[in-house]
């Protein structure tokens, strides 16, 4: 056998090698592909389900059926682990604690029965003890943050020295909070006893809602563009898009603990949802 045809047949059984070993990467990268596709239709079909058990006049009146609808609601939308523990690490330098435990609560995603899809969630609620923080998951910034857990201190700010604070807050937690720049935003401040607000305010623009905001009332003229009827015969309409005016707000007290965040630059807030 001539070297010639040793070599050939080298090459020949590296070029099969070759082949099997993509072959088999494709088609198990397809079966992946497949499998994931299937539980994500099947966990589609159970959230459907318990959507529409929960509003019938059944699981409406039992409070405890419709809770328990809503906790499976939340772990069949909820994110992977690992995408949710960038929403834990913008929480844990929001409040200053690399280490501190974050749990995880629902996220405001639900499913649309008229238009039979999957809303995707504008928020997810986490909670840090009595604290509780909402986190865009498009960007994992801390779009709102309500604290309710103290430490004492004895230092006491001026009314200055806290919208100092507020600004330079605001800068530092970028990995929290994004990165904002509240110079070039409307400033509106305010106070009640011991405690401070500070608002900044941006150009009012036109934002496109979806789902659409429903509004019904027998007081709707029955003139009125796209309006629709109840069960009961009460006239309703939908509005598709409306004039926001985005702000971030942002209270201390004169200790210089935060108490409260809020930020609808990315977005009107979701619904805060926990148990």
């Amino acid at each position: 056998m001539t070297k010639n045809v040793i070599s050939m047949k080298l090459i020949l059984g590296l070029i099969i090698i070759f082949v099997a070993i993509a072959g088999y990467k494709f088609f198990n990268r397809q079966f992946q592909n497949a499998k994931v596709a299937s539980t994500q239709e099947l966990n589609l079909n159970r959230i459907k389900e318990l959507t529409e058990n929960s509003l019938s006049s059944t699981g409406y009146q039992n409070e405890k059926s419709a809770q328990a609808a809503r906790i499976e609601i939340c772990q069949l939308t909820a994110r992977t682990t690992a995408e949710q523990n960038h929403a834990v690490t913008a929480i844990r330098n929001l409040i200053d604690k690399p280490t501190v435990e974050v749990k995880y609560q629902c996220s405001d995603s639900f499913y649309d029965t008229t238009n039979n899809k999957l809303v995707s969630a504008r928020s997810e609620t986490f909670t840090v003890g009595l604290d509780t923080f909402m986190v865009n998951p498009q960007t994992n910034h801390v779009v709102s943050a309500n604290i309710q857990d103290f430490e004492t201190v004895a230092k006491v700010l001026s009314a200055n020295e806290v919208e100092n604070l507020s600004k330079s807050f605001i800068t530092n937690h970028s990995l929290a909070l994004g990165n904002i720049d509240v110079s070039q935003y409307t400033l509106e401040t305010g106070q009640k006893g011991t405690n401070y607000f500070f608002t900044w305010k941006g150009t009012k623009q036109l934002v496109k809602l979806d789902p659409p905001a429903v509004t019904c009332s027998k007081d709707i003229a029955k003139d009125t563009k796209g309006i629709y009827y109840q069960a009961d015969g009460t006239p309703c309409y939908k509005t598709y898009e409306d004039m926001r005016q985005p702000i971030i707000q942002i209270a201390f007290n004169n200790h210089g603990q935060l108490l409260n965040y809020a930020n609808s630059f990315e977005g009107e807030v979701g619904r805060e949802i926990s148990f």
